[in-house]
Formats: structure tokens, C-alpha cells, sequence
């Protein structure tokens, strides 16, 4: 067991290692989350409904835009 338990040990220091390094490609999301858990956390404040009203007014700016546009080009105001 103590050899298992060392190669174990060596691994996770070196996923640790690579993951310090910025290199966290190759890692598992167990390995991630055991390295850094705060990385996924939910927000509390985490809301559709407002981004959804977000994407209504910005759908709507672009639109309103382009119709801008369109009356520039057919010779409109």
C-alpha cells in the first residue's frame, strides 16, 4: 500500500504543479474541483430573468439600428 499511496501522492503533486503553472489541460474536473473548489461555486445572485431582459434590449438596440440604417439608405432622414 505504502507504494500506491506514494505514486498516488507523486500524481497529485504534479497535476498541483501543472495546474500552478496555468497548464490545466490534461486535468479531470474532479482534479480541478479537488484543486480549486471556490472555482465552482453557483453566484447567489444568479438570475435568467435579468438575462433575458439584457438580451431583449440589446435585441432591440441592434434592431432599432438597423432600421436606422435601412431608412439612411433609402433616402430617409
Amino acid at each position: 500500500m505504502d507504494k500506491k499511496d506514494a505514486e498516488v501522492d507523486a500524481l497529485r503533486k504534479a497535476k498541483n504543479a501543472q495546474a500552478a503553472a496555468g497548464k490545466s489541460s490534461g486535468m479531470s474536473g474532479r482534479d480541478l474541483f479537488q484543486y480549486n473548489p471556490e472555482w465552482f461555486q453557483d453566484e447567489d445572485d444568479w438570475d435568467l430573468s435579468k438575462y433575458r431582459q439584457q438580451k431583449e434590449d440589446d435585441d432591440l438596440e441592434v434592431e432599432s439600428e438597423r432600421i436606422r440604417l435601412l431608412s439612411i439608405k433609402d433616402g430617409g432622414p
